[in-house]
C-alpha cells in the first residue's frame, strides 16, 4: 500500500483525492487547515471553464486547457452518481463579444484551429448576437465567438461533491487540522503531523502532495524550497433582476468582464454574478483590501455591456484571492526539487477551478509510476 498525503482541500486538492482514490493500491489523507465551510481561492472563482475560447492557437497550456475541459464531462456524471445529487453544471457554452476589429480578424483563424482540436467555433454577425440575447448591448460590437464545448460550474457544491465522493472511496480528510514540522530524510518527507484540537495525530507517507494555494510557500520554505506566489485579489458583484429574461444562458463575456449565470436560481428571477477585477498588490506578497473604486469601475462596465442590470437588486459582493507564480507561468505542477517523494500542484491563478481535473491526472500518472514492479 502506497500512503499519499495531500495538504490542501480546495478544489485541486479534493479533485486530486477523488482521482487517487480510484487506484487501488492507495491510502489517501488530506490535510486541511480550514474548517469544511470555509473557502480561499476555491471560493475566490466564478467557475468559468474556458478552452475553445482561450485565445492561444496552440501548445502546452492551451492543451490541458482542452484536456481538463474533456474530462470535466465525464467528472460531473460520476459525482452525481455517487453521491446521487445532480450538480449545478452550465452545458449551455461561452459567449464572447468582440469589439475590435483586428481581433474578430485573429479569431476567424482561430476558428479552424479549434475545429481540428474538437472545440468548434461560431462566429455570429451583430444581428445574430442580438437574436440570440436581446438583453446585451450591441454598441460598437463587431460580433460575438460562440464556443457550446465550454462550461460553467458552482466551485464550491462541486468541491464538496468531490470530497464526498473521495470519502466514499477510502480517502481520509482532516480539516482544522495544524500542521506540524514535517519529517524528512534522505530527500524525502516520511511523516506528516497535525494537531485539531487538543488531539494530535500523525501519518506515515510515502507520497506528499503540496496543494495548498497561497500556503504553498510556506510550506516549500519548510523544505528549503522557494516557490513564490503573490496574492491577487479579485471582486464580483451579484445581482438578482426582477423578471424573467431569455433562457438557458450560456457564460457571456466582453472587455473582461465575465456574466456568470447563478446556476440555482429561479427563472423567474434569474441571477448573475458579474466579475471579476484583478487588483495586484502593492508589496508583491501581502493581500491588499479590496478596492471600492475598481469594484465601482467593474459596475459601470457592466451596465453598459448588460443594460437590464440597472433594473437587478445587488444581493452581495464579493471578494478573494487567488495565488499567482511570481516570476514563471501558471499553474507549478511538478516535482519539489531534491526530494524524491514531493509534488507540486499550486499556483493556478485565475484557472484552479478549470485545470482542477488535469492537474490530478497528472500527479496521478507520477504516482502511478511508483507502484509499478
Amino acid at each position: 500500500m502506497v500512503r499519499v498525503g495531500i495538504i490542501g482541500a480546495g478544489i485541486v486538492g479534493s479533485t486530486m483525492a477523488y482521482e487517487l482514490s480510484r487506484i487501488p493500491g492507495l491510502e489517501i489523507i488530506i490535510l486541511e487547515k480550514n474548517p469544511p465551510n470555509h473557502w480561499e481561492a476555491t471560493g475566490a472563482a466564478l467557475g468559468v471553464l474556458l478552452g475553445g475560447l482561450s485565445q492561444k492557437r496552440g501548445g502546452k497550456h492551451l492543451q490541458l486547457r482542452q484536456a481538463s475541459l474533456k474530462r470535466w464531462d465525464t467528472l460531473i456524471s460520476e459525482l452525481e452518481a455517487i453521491t446521487g445529487q445532480p450538480l449545478p453544471y452550465n452545458r449551455h457554452g461561452i459567449l464572447e463579444l468582440c469589439f475590435d476589429c483586428q481581433a474578430w480578424t485573429k479569431w476567424q483563424g482561430i476558428q479552424g484551429d479549434r475545429q481540428t482540436q474538437g472545440f468548434p467555433l461560431a462566429l455570429w454577425s451583430v444581428a445574430e448576437v442580438q437574436a440570440h440575447y436581446p438583453e446585451v448591448a450591441t454598441g460598437g460590437l463587431v460580433g460575438g465567438i460562440f464556443s457550446a464545448q465550454d462550461r460553467q460550474i458552482a466551485p464550491i457544491p462541486v468541491t464538496q461533491a468531490l470530497r464526498q465522493a473521495a470519502q466514499h472511496q477510502g480517502a481520509k480528510f482532516h480539516f482544522q487540522a495544524q500542521l506540524e514540522p514535517m519529517v524528512t530524510s534522505s530527500g524525502q518527507v516520511r511523516q506528516l503531523s497535525w494537531q485539531h484540537q487538543a488531539d494530535q495525530q500523525s501519518q506515515e507517507i510515502d507520497v506528499l502532495v503540496i496543494a495548498a494555494g497561497l500556503g504553498s510557500s510556506s510550506l516549500t520554505a519548510e523544505l528549503a524550497a522557494t516557490i513564490p506566489l503573490q496574492p491577487v485579489l479579485g471582486q464580483a458583484i451579484h445581482y438578482r433582476c426582477p423578471t424573467p429574461l431569455t433562457q438557458n444562458w450560456p457564460v457571456i463575456q466582453g472587455h473582461d468582464i465575465h456574466l456568470v449565470p447563478i446556476l440555482h436560481s429561479s427563472p423567474a428571477s434569474p441571477e448573475f454574478w458579474v466579475g471579476a477585477t484583478v487588483e495586484f498588490p502593492v508589496d508583491s506578497f501581502a493581500p491588499e483590501q479590496p478596492d471600492p473604486v475598481k469594484l465601482s469601475q467593474l459596475q459601470a462596465q457592466a451596465l453598459d455591456l448588460f443594460p437590464f442590470l440597472a433594473q437587478a437588486e445587488v444581493v452581495t459582493t464579493w471578494s478573494g484571492i487567488r495565488p499567482r507564480p511570481v516570476n514563471r507561468p501558471a499553474p507549478i505542477i511538478e516535482p519539489l526539487a531534491n526530494y524524491e517523494n514531493v509534488y507540486l500542484a499550486t499556483g493556478h491563478y485565475r484557472n484552479g477551478i478549470l485545470l482542477a481535473p488535469i492537474t490530478a491526472q497528472l500527479i496521478a500518472t507520477e504516482i502511478t509510476q511508483i507502484l509499478q514492479p
